[in-house]
């Protein structure tokens, strides 16, 4: 056998995708918050980027329209589905971090004068731990099992997996001392095991019922979930009324989780995009973007770069900049043509919805359509992107939706209104004798729509509607 080498060439088609293309269609998705951002560090690295008054609202012109329509198709001519595999800037997009120039970060100005976070549920626990009489070893325990529990504030891991680390220092019965006075912390709950033990530590054993509180929390609390009963009326040997009364006598007692009481989440104010106005019965779209410095090209870096006197590196590098900041500013402008256009096709689709709260069906597909664009092109415009209206704002993918078939007089409804229908149909039942999936089958079909029972399910769920079981009412 011989090995020989040997040179071909043979021709080859590939994609590539220039810094300027990519710019732009990281631009066009960027959300308004990272877009500022994004302006605001190049104005600190390019000085050949000018910041003028705050932009003002100014309607598009036919010729701009038709100039950002033109370059959004050349930019779908470029793009294909590949360009989904791209999630990071290119050199020309990075993020850049500002040069300390002696003056106040006014970031970090705000950081300092933000309030600080609440205590954690290891910071309330530690701070009781404090003025506790415990031998030290014990003690230290006692902040092992803290760092253990979860986000509930149950310790999920067994007891000796914990203390096996520390054999040579805590014993099964320094352990379990730990985790008794861990469980005798404010609040009630902190350290069982999972919710059932949890609601057995808040129950009353002064209770006139207590007994009878234990039993259900301990042998029902499963069928108490799925509203079974008539089973635990069986096995209590208790009557309905009995039962009822228990069971609201525990509704006042029982508290959720204790970790739950310590959970914060943080409140993302949202800016809207795109606004739409009523005017005289039209809706119309105004992009909601003063905010947005508005950037120019400095005439005099303009005029070194034509300056033959110059050092010719020094020209290089200037010239490179006034390419970059007039990328930027093209691609700037081209994302709000592309988003103006967008919310246009939306407003004009969607009208029902602004008029009676009926979403129609749309697809991307038909929005690209329509405005001679890629369907990718479509998805970055609304990406993160919301709509203020007179009903509340929106993210803008709220109103693409699919459609469900419906009957002759109904034509084509959308998923949301399907889901609406349900809804309305399940909040009209009798409680006492609630309805199947199939009997809301039988109920759409009378409204000229037909949906398989499946789909029905799905949408229940979706909407968090118990099943027919879990819903009837004794």
């Amino acid at each position: 056998m011989r090995l020989d080498l040997s040179l071909s060439q043979r021709p080859e088609l590939q994609l590539k995708l220039s810094p300027q293309l990519i710019q732009r269609i990281e631009i066009l998705q960027l959300p308004a918050q990272e877009l500022l951002e994004l302006i605001q560090n190049e104005v600190a690295e390019n000085e050949t980027l000018e910041v003028e008054a705050p932009r003002a609202d100014q309607q598009p012109t036919a010729a701009t329209l038709e100039q950002g329509g033109a370059a959004d198709k050349e930019l779908d001519e470029q793009v294909s589905d590949q360009l989904e595999s791209y999630t990071s800037y290119n050199e020309v997009l990075k993020p850049r971090v500002r040069k300390d120039d002696g003056e106040t970060d006014p970031k970090l100005a705000a950081m300092a004068n933000a309030p600080d976070a609440p205590p954690s549920l290891g910071d309330h626990l530690r701070e009781q731990l404090r003025f506790a009489s415990l031998p030290e070893h014990v003690h230290d325990f006692v902040e092992i099992l803290i760092d253990q529990l979860d986000e509930n504030g149950f310790l999920a891991v067994p007891l000796e997996d914990v203390r096996i680390p520390y054999d040579d220092t805590i014993s099964r019965a320094d352990a379990e001392q730990a985790l008794e006075f861990l469980k005798s912390l404010d609040p009630v709950g902190v350290g069982a095991r999972d919710m059932r033990e949890c609601f057995l530590m808040q129950l009353d054993p002064d209770h006139e019922n207590h007994e009878l509180h234990r039993r259900l929390v301990s042998e029902h609390l499963d069928d108490w979930r799925d509203n079974k009963l008539p089973r635990i009326m069986r096995a209590l040997a208790i009557d309905l009324d009995t039962l009822k009364e228990a069971m609201e006598e525990l509704r006042h007692i029982l508290k959720p989780p204790p970790g739950r009481l310590f959970r914060t989440e943080v409140v993302v104010p949202v800016r809207p995009d795109v606004v739409v106005k009523k005017n005289e019965g039209r809706y119309e779209v105004e992009l909601e973007d003063d905010y947005y410095p508005h950037l120019s090209v400095s005439s005099s870096y303009v005029d070194a770069v034509r300056d033959r006197g110059l050092d010719a590196r020094y020209r290089r590098d200037i010239k490179g900049k006034l390419d970059r900041a007039r990328f930027l500013i093209e691609a700037i402008e081209q994302r709000r043509n592309t988003l103006r256009r967008v919310a246009g096709e939306i407003v004009k689709h969607q009208r029902e919805f602004f008029e009676n709260d009926r979403l129609m069906p749309l697809k991307m597909r038909d929005v690209a359509d329509e405005l001679g664009l890629h369907v990718s092109t479509v998805s970055r415009a609304i990406s993160d992107k919301w709509m203020q209206t007179q009903k509340g704002i929106f993210p803008m993918k709220h109103f693409f939706t699919g459609a469900a078939p419906g009957g002759e007089t109904e034509g084509l409804e959308s998923r949301d209104s399907v889901r609406i229908k349900v809804k309305e149909i399940i909040d009209g039942e009798d409680k006492s004798n609630p309805l199947s999936d199939e009997d809301i089958v039988d109920k759409l079909k009378t409204l000229g729509l037909d949906i398989a029972r499946r789909t029905v399910t799905k949408y229940r769920k979706m909407m968090n509607i118990p099943s027919s079981r879990e819903r009837r009412e004794y």
